[in-house]
């Protein structure tokens, strides 16, 4: 069994397959994805472990930066088919899911509380 992976050992590997951004991987480090990876037994399954919490942390925002365009206007992809009824669904309900979950975001609270002073943001 190799000697475990240090933290910029981690994350040097784990940048070679990914372009990780430095807020990204302090999101890693603070939600304890980079302390689970140190756990692993191998520097392989290590590097694994943590690509695979910062694709899934990539997917989860890139589908709030691919939402629908605001009324009136639509993103469309040149050469691609509009999104069948099921897929549509799908993705509002992955969206739903999304802001119900970040309603228990610690982080989340505190910004709300410390910038926007509890107040939600108005559409405008």
């Amino acid at each position: 069994m190799s000697e475990p992976m240090r933290e910029e050992e981690l994350k040097r590997e784990a940048q070679k397959r990914r372009t990780i951004p430095e807020q990204s991987w302090a999101y890693l480090v603070d939600r304890g994805y980079v302390e689970e990876a140190l756990e692993r037994p191998f520097d392989e399954e290590m590097v694994e472990h943590i690509i695979k919490e910062f694709d899934a942390l990539n997917a989860a925002f890139s589908v709030a930066r691919n939402r629908a365009a605001p009324e009136g206007r639509t993103k469309e992809i040149p050469g691609t088919a509009p999104p069948r009824p099921e897929e549509a669904g799908r993705a509002a309900a992955f969206e739903e899911y999304l802001a119900y979950a970040a309603n228990f975001d610690r982080d989340l609270h505190r910004f709300r509380d410390r910038v926007l002073g509890n107040r939600l943001l108005t559409s405008e």
